[in-house]
């Protein structure tokens, strides 16, 4: 096809329809993934849902997928669909991925009166859980990180020592546990206990951690945690 154009068309017309593109795609050009803010998400149960964490960065946010009674084992059948919309929520709001964080506070062993028995068996079972989410959810993120289980003002563990309780046990085989090449477990029970003697710790209800359940956190909870020496300097609580 041969166009016929006056000198000053020719150059109108190849400026508009040149190799370099149309001109109203050079007013938009793509954004830079380096200078995009990012977008965390948030996987959990209520304690996490509650919790108000949110980047120090204030061009990033975190997106809050967390569900009221989650475990590790819903959380493996749940993950996929929050992936998907983690992932649609940055296109739509052209950001990049950042970190996961996942904070199943301690329903896998606990029940609404107290701490379940305690096996090697149901803690092989859930670790094992919490390897294969992690594994699954690292080639997203830039870092999966895992907050650990926290006690309860329940049953035996209501002023027990914090290395009898259902939160401890379970933290220790975490910590114990590969869960990831690029993952971070992060302790955070301890912090809600009161120093009793030099080398012991308790669960006390006189420091005002727990809501009147014994399960949820108050506002004091979630400060004492975010002050903890293990929680992470990029979020605030």
């Amino acid at each position: 096809m041969e166009i016929d154009l006056a000198l000053d068309e020719a150059v109108d017309w190849f400026a508009e329809h040149g190799p370099r593109g149309r001109s109203e795609d050079r007013q938009h050009p793509d954004p830079d993934p380096d200078q995009l803010p990012k977008l965390h998400l948030l996987l959990g149960d209520s304690i996490a849902k509650a919790s108000r964490l949110a980047p120090r960065d204030p061009g990033d946010r975190v997106l809050n997928r967390t569900r009221g009674g989650e475990t590790w084992r819903s959380l493996s059948r749940y993950m996929e669909e929050d992936v998907r919309v983690w992932q649609d929520t940055m296109e739509a709001e052209e950001r990049t991925p950042g970190h996961i964080i996942i904070w199943c506070s301690g329903n896998d062993v606990y029940h609404r009166q107290g701490p379940l028995v305690i096996t090697s068996r149901r803690l092989d079972r859930v670790a094992a859980l919490a390897t294969s989410v992690v594994g699954r959810l690292e080639p997203h993120a830039e870092k999966v990180y895992v907050f650990g289980p926290l006690p309860r003002l329940l049953g035996a563990d209501r002023g027990a020592k914090w290395e009898r309780t259902a939160a401890f046990h379970l933290e220790r085989r975490l910590i114990n546990t590969r869960l990831g090449d690029s993952s971070e477990m992060i302790r955070l029970g301890r912090s809600l206990t009161k120093k009793m003697t030099k080398n012991a710790r308790a669960v006390r209800a006189d420091e005002g951690y727990h809501r009147t359940d014994g399960v949820h956190l108050t506002r004091k909870g979630y400060e004492r945690i975010g002050a903890s020496n293990w929680f992470p300097g990029w979020l605030r609580i």
